[in-house]
């Protein structure tokens, strides 16, 4: 993406990554390299495409012992789509998710079914659920798997009008999204400028996603550019200084006082 200038969007689609012999071992590929990093293509059947299926993403957001399609859904909304999900209410039952016991459903997609009967939390899940799911053929640990206690895993789901399925078929919903290149825009912008976007910089912002699609979505390139904008050369003016006042407290008041 950097040093390639290649398509921003890509990296939810592109198979290629590097690999160490340790990350090797914990992807469960072969390793026959002998540089510290090497290049790696996944293969078509592997699963993964992208950043969404690095097991940095995938183990961070999930649980210490079983995968979480809720914290996934939720990350991706908010790092990639500048999306805010709200926190769970104070009164939620967590039961139908975490429990045990006889009544248990055996997949994520069945428990979480029965937490959206609640409808204090079907709208947030119906925003988190949906991209999350998709990624469920992927463990705490990120490691590949097909079934979930002895049960096959449905990786499908419908996002807006869309039908998609799998790790590579969301990397594709992501790429095509608009909203993914205006969420780095606004990132890089806020990084930028040192604070979240206010008032007219959003008409700025507008005018910068354009130009990051019409340069072919080149982050180098977008960068060079808004950097040399008026937003990058103008500063509030400092607060003044509050002066200190002095003591005017009497050697006596200080005596009583102690």
């Amino acid at each position: 993406m950097v040093e390639q200038g290649g398509d921003y969007r890509d990296i939810f689609t592109t198979p290629d990554t590097y690999m160490t012999r340790t990350l090797a071992m914990v992807y469960k590929v072969p390793y026959m390299s002998n540089s510290a990093w090497a290049p790696y293509t996944f293969p078509a059947d592997s699963g993964r495409a992208g950043v969404l299926t690095q097991v940095s993403f995938l183990s961070l957001f999930a649980h210490p012992a079983q995968s979480s399609p809720t914290k996934r859904g939720a990350a991706l909304n908010e790092i990639f789509l500048c999306q805010p999900v709200p926190p769970p209410p104070a009164d939620v039952d967590f039961s139908a998710v975490n429990g045990a016991g006889p009544d248990r459903q055996k997949t994520a997609r069945l428990r979480l079914e029965q937490h959206r009967t609640n409808p204090s939390c079907a709208a947030c899940h119906q925003i988190m659920d949906p991209l999350g799911l998709t990624l469920e053929k992927f463990d705490a640990l990120g490691q590949a798997r097909d079934t979930e206690d002895g049960q096959p895993i449905d990786v499908s789901s419908l996002y807006g009008n869309v039908k998609f399925e799998g790790a590579a078929g969301l990397g594709k919903v992501m790429h095509d999204n608009p909203e993914t290149s205006s969420c780095v825009v606004r990132n890089i912008y806020a990084t930028g400028t040192g604070r979240a976007p206010i008032g007219g910089d959003f008409t700025t912002l507008q005018t910068l996603t354009k130009a990051f699609a019409s340069g072919g979505y080149r982050v180098p390139a977008f960068m060079k550019a808004a950097a040399r904008g008026e937003s990058f050369f103008s500063v509030p003016s400092p607060a003044k200084p509050k002066l200190a006042q002095a003591d005017t407290t009497t050697s006596a008041q200080k005596d009583i006082r102690q």
